[in-house]
């Protein structure tokens, strides 16, 4: 019958394709450690990786693999994690996001070009975000010179934070059209629900000292208003 026929082709299957073909069509957390303990050495974890990403979901065990692989210091093991976190962040909008905003900042600047790379295939507006959430979290100036040139090549989305608007303004080396578009962002934090954070993030703008004086004049007017 059906089943059985199916049942035929599955035990016909090596053990690692039986672990991936169950784990895509499941999500098994259980086949996926099978899957993470019949590998051995750094090679294998690379191949396991390659063959992970066309069915990557973001689970915790695949989460917990791609984050311990990026920790390697091996470039091959990296990317193919990043790999990976690309692979489900474009199926799933919800997963891999601390993990690619990570990659985006890391202090090795060939680890935020693999994250560059993994972002770049995103939706637009969701790449976007990912860089302002990048931003946001006060990388080291290589990082942030990275992320403000893409920011400025890009542009500023309106579903800029206000956090991420305040970092952008800070920058004294961005063109004058995308400084009015974090304006504008900003300003319209004002009277939305983030308020709150657009306030905050207005006064870390005005006593940024780094800053230009003219967005701090600027900050300030609009805590006046």
């Amino acid at each position: 019958d059906g089943n059985g026929f199916v049942d035929a082709a599955r035990a016909a299957l090596t053990p690692t394709l039986q672990g991936l073909l169950e784990y895509a069509t499941t999500g098994s957390e259980a086949a996926l450690d099978r899957l993470r303990k019949a590998v051995q050495g750094p090679e294998q974890i690379v191949l396991l990786l390659e063959q992970l990403a066309p069915v990557a979901r973001g689970g915790a065990g695949e989460v917990d693999l791609v984050e311990t692989s990026l920790r390697d210091a091996s470039l091959a093991m990296q990317t193919a994690a990043l790999a990976v976190a690309g692979a489900a962040a474009r199926r799933r909008p919800d997963v891999y996001q601390s993990t690619l905003v990570q990659a985006l900042t890391a202090p090795a600047a060939e680890l935020r070009r693999l994250g560059f790379a993994a972002v770049a295939v995103l939706p637009a507006e969701r790449a976007q975000a990912m860089y302002q959430a990048a931003l946001a979290t006060d990388p080291d100036p290589a990082a942030r010179r990275e992320l403000l040139a893409v920011v400025a090549t890009s542009g500023v989305a309106d579903t800029q934070s206000p956090a991420a608007a305040a970092v952008v303004l800070a920058s004294r080396d961005l063109p004058s059209a995308t400084r009015e578009r974090a304006r504008a962002q900003l300003r319209r934090g004002f009277a939305a629900a983030a308020a709150t954070a657009a306030v905050a993030a207005t006064v870390r703008l005005a006593a940024d000292a780094k800053a230009a004086p003219e967005e701090r004049a600027f900050a300030l007017g609009l805590l006046r208003e």
